[in-house]
């Protein structure tokens, strides 16, 4: 690990809020070129990528190594499974956005030293991106404890980041992205440490982009859904209270807001429950006007809307808070209709017989 990085861990254990730490790594990793800021940006070039980058990483690549470039990208096109880069020329307008994921990707691995991918020497769980044994050390984040003392997970820049200081947070350990009971005290231990982060958490086969290796996400703003009223506790306690959403939100949610003891019993029983049920889910961890720990659970019955919503992809934390970041012109049109909403109604739980009291309902949790 880096000094630098060694100097934020330490800094994250002895500041509060963690906020300005975390910011700290964002710059850093930016100004050295680890991540790609502009990815949301409609505005933005390949040409203009390649300018930003010439006396960097780009120019070093394109003239030495352009052919193992080239079948980088091919393979990431296969693993990805999208065909948007094709065999076209390096430099194009028709720069598509999972296009431009599949590009940085590519000249990540082979313009790094030190990345390991899969099947390259040295490489782990099959090169998965966010195993500490497969990064170079000038990547690798800083490390965070949590409310056991421990050294359990590592912050990490997101490269393609969708919100304002997006970063994604995984575990030292390669394991399966599963909601335990130690992964969800230290993500409300985290919540109490930051002042404007928040915290999000996507389910296998609810828009988790590595189901192989826990991880969630840390940014800062405001999701639409934290605007939304809330109602009469459905259950409630000294500790803790349960409502659901105002009617006005097009799908279900269990919204859980006090202690974060009782907090952690909930979400386990909601999680078994929920499976159960066949259900998926994600989870927005924030704070209310106290800073009491405020969780948002969307249950959910589907990776993804059907296509003729007009939407092809699948919906996280974000989308089922209520913000969609559009890939194109036409995406952008059919949000502005009611196709978002129609598309959040097949991918989450709506209508009769799913509310979020008859989720609830009947479930054995000590508060």
């Amino acid at each position: 690990m880096s000094k630098y990085y060694q100097e934020l861990e330490s800094e994250a254990e002895h500041t509060f809020p963690i906020d300005s730490t975390i910011q700290k790594l964002i710059q850093y990793q930016q100004d050295a070129g680890f991540g790609f800021p502009q990815y949301w940006d409609t505005t933005y070039r390949f040409q203009d990528f390649y300018r930003d980058y010439e006396d960097g990483l780009i120019h070093r690549i394109l003239n030495s190594r352009e052919e193992k470039l080239k079948r980088l990208i091919r393979q990431e096109q296969l693993e990805s499974g999208n065909p948007l880069v094709e065999d076209r020329p390096l430099f194009t307008d028709a720069f598509q956005f999972a296009a431009r994921k599949i590009l940085w990707r590519a000249f990540r691995r082979i313009g790094f030293q030190g990345t390991k991918s899969k099947g390259e020497e040295g490489a782990v769980h099959d090169g998965c991106w966010i195993c500490m044994e497969n990064i170079p050390d000038e990547q690798k984040g800083f490390r965070i404890t949590g409310p056991d003392g421990s050294l359990s997970h590592v912050i990490l820049m997101n490269p393609f980041p969708i919100l304002k200081d997006q970063v994604t947070i995984a575990s030292l350990q390669h394991e399966p992205q599963e909601l335990t009971e130690k992964h969800i005290r230290f993500i409300l231990d985290l919540v109490e440490r930051s002042e404007a982060f928040k915290y999000s958490f996507n389910g296998i086969g609810a828009g988790a982009s590595i189901p192989a290796h826990f991880h969630f996400y840390g940014f800062a703003g405001t999701l639409p859904v934290e605007e939304i009223s809330l109602s009469v506790p459905i259950k409630e306690t000294d500790h803790i209270s349960v409502h659901r959403l105002d009617p006005v939100w097009p799908i279900s949610a269990i919204v859980l807001t006090g202690h974060n003891e009782p907090i952690v019993a909930f979400l386990l029983v909601v999680s078994k429950h929920l499976h159960s049920k066949n259900l998926r889910m994600n989870i927005l961890f924030t704070r209310d006007d106290a800073r009491q720990a405020r969780v948002y659970v969307f249950p959910r019955k589907k990776a993804g809307p059907e296509p003729g919503t007009g939407f092809h992809r699948l919906f996280g934390s974000i989308e089922m808070g209520g913000m969609l970041v559009c890939e194109s012109s036409v995406e952008y049109q059919n949000a502005r209709g009611d196709h978002f909403v129609e598309a959040l109604k097949q991918v989450g739980v709506s209508g009769a017989g799913s509310s979020s009291s008859e989720l609830v309902e009947g479930l054995t949790v000590d508060l």
